[in-house]
């Protein structure tokens, strides 16, 4: 799974670092979104990332009425 990870094009793994964890908790109490899908938006966040990508339609309809800065991305829309 490593070399899988780390040798993905156009993939970047980010550090789950202090600047991550302390925008994800105010994502979390600003917007009342899980612990794991505040971490995911705030890398997105601040990364500068364009679009978000996901099979879970659920979760594409959840958050982007909130973040809408994203382009969200539904795989089932382009099998």
């Amino acid at each position: 799974m490593h070399t899988f990870l780390t040798t993905f094009p156009n993939l970047i793994v980010l550090p789950m670092d202090l600047q991550v964890a302390t925008s994800a908790a105010t994502l979390r109490a600003m917007q009342n979104v899980s612990v794991p899908d505040a971490v995911i938006v705030a890398s997105g966040l601040l990364t500068g990332c364009e679009a978000i990508v996901s099979n879970d339609e659920e979760w594409r309809r959840r958050l982007q009425p909130l973040f809408p800065q994203f382009k969200w991305v539904y795989l089932a829309d382009h099998l």
